[in-house]
């Protein structure tokens, strides 16, 4: 698996959107027409430009930026004329005085090579009294990258120690937690098989992709140890007893994720389309790889605790014992807050902010937020024609 599914997380500038995005589209032909470097936008904080070592502080940073592989320039309150130039004055000028903004352009390399060189410089010149922030879209996609790889590994491993933790409790049984760490293992690797080559990646909320498919899995494990357990596991009547439920079970599971096929963000629809798959994959790899690991049938009744759990699939079993008179006020109630909360459908975020992506106290949003408090550190293009065809490079 390791071999042809590439594990990398992959984060491009625009992968919040869906391909058929018309505003994504429109990006595009600007960027077509209207080439333009990246801009990394450094937010400095505690130097004041009015004073001779908010200055000189300010120059040292913008020397030391403008060193940095990858930045072609870095525009400041040191290299421009900020308070003359209107341009100048509302891109690196803030409300507070002692705040200012320094802007860099890129060359386009990958932000795997510039980004810790960026972030060396300004963890050199950050101090109690200048604090640094900085923002810009190879930053933004660099340290995403970084979070989700993160996120890859540990929440990988904690779901293989903790969940094989709590089978080992429940199934006593080393070969049925064999079993499970085998079903799970090789429903995610069938998963992201299938995903590659149906052009899919790991990105923004499918890092965790191995661990969605590993619970799936491990749930109609569940099944079929309870059924096992009742027919002194033979197989083919734990099978046969325990597939409806487990099918239903999954059936709810896989709608729900091909619902987020219905959203315009493109990691919602990237997270609708794997999960569907891993979704099935886990259904048809516990019920053809989890019975194999079935202790050795034996003869004879079934557990005590069979007495406790009707087999709904005996004829014999007495009707009153599957479907109990007290119960239906129960599914009645549980019938009436499903219509309730359906009503609720039509107000679902189908396409989420970009900030509510990302931990209210993590590093990527707090940038973002103090940045965007002066301005932010992406520019609107706007694209002008003449009405008449006329060019726009001459007086008139």
């Amino acid at each position: 698996m390791v071999r042809w599914v590439d594990l990398t997380p992959r984060v491009e500038q625009d992968f919040f959107f869906a391909e058929n995005d018309p505003q994504i589209a429109d990006s595009r032909e600007l960027a077509r027409r209207f080439p333009a470097p990246e801009q990394i936008l450094v937010r400095a904080a505690g130097a004041d430009p009015a004073t001779e070592s908010g200055r000189r502080r300010l120059r040292a940073l913008t020397d030391a930026l403008a060193g940095v592989p990858g930045i072609e320039r870095v525009y400041s309150v040191v290299t421009e004329d900020a308070q003359r130039s209107p341009l100048w004055r509302r891109l690196l000028l803030t409300e507070d005085s002692a705040v200012t903004n320094l802007v860099a352009t890129t060359d386009g390399r990958d932000g795997r090579a510039l980004v810790p060189a960026l972030e060396a410089v300004l963890a050199d010149h950050r101090d109690g009294d200048l604090d640094l922030a900085v923002s810009g879209v190879p930053v933004i996609v660099e340290q995403i990258r970084r979070n989700l790889t993160r996120d890859l590994a540990v929440f990988t491993l904690a779901a293989l120690v903790l969940f094989g933790l709590v089978t080992a409790v429940v199934q006593r049984s080393a070969r049925l937690v064999a079993g499970t760490y085998v079903t799970g293992l090789l429903a995610a690797s069938i998963t992201l098989l299938l995903v590659r080559l149906t052009g899919g990646a790991i990105g923004l909320l499918t890092a965790n992709l191995i661990t969605i498919v590993f619970v799936l899995a491990l749930s109609h494990t569940v099944f079929l140890t309870a059924g096992g357990r009742r027919h002194a596991w033979d197989a083919h009547a734990a099978v046969r007893t325990t597939v409806e439920g487990s099918f239903w079970a999954m059936l709810t599971t896989l709608l729900g994720f091909l619902s987020l096929l219905l959203a315009d963000a493109r990691p919602l629809r990237e997270l609708g389309w794997a999960g569907a798959v891993g979704t099935l994959v886990a259904f048809a790899c516990a019920y053809g790889a989890f019975p194999a690991f079935f202790p050795a049938s034996r003869e004879g009744g079934a557990h005590v605790e069979d007495e406790l759990v009707p087999d709904v699939t005996d004829p014999a079993t007495p009707p009153a014992r599957v479907a109990r008179p007290g119960r239906r006020p129960l599914l009645a109630a549980l019938a009436l807050a499903l219509v309730g909360l359906a009503a609720g459908l039509p107000r679902l975020a189908t396409d989420p902010g970009l900030l509510t992506y990302f931990d209210a106290d993590g590093p990527i949003r707090s940038a973002l937020e103090r940045i965007d408090a002066d301005g932010g550190s992406a520019p609107l293009l706007v694209s002008v024609r003449p009405a008449d065809g006329s060019p726009v490079d001459t007086r008139d």
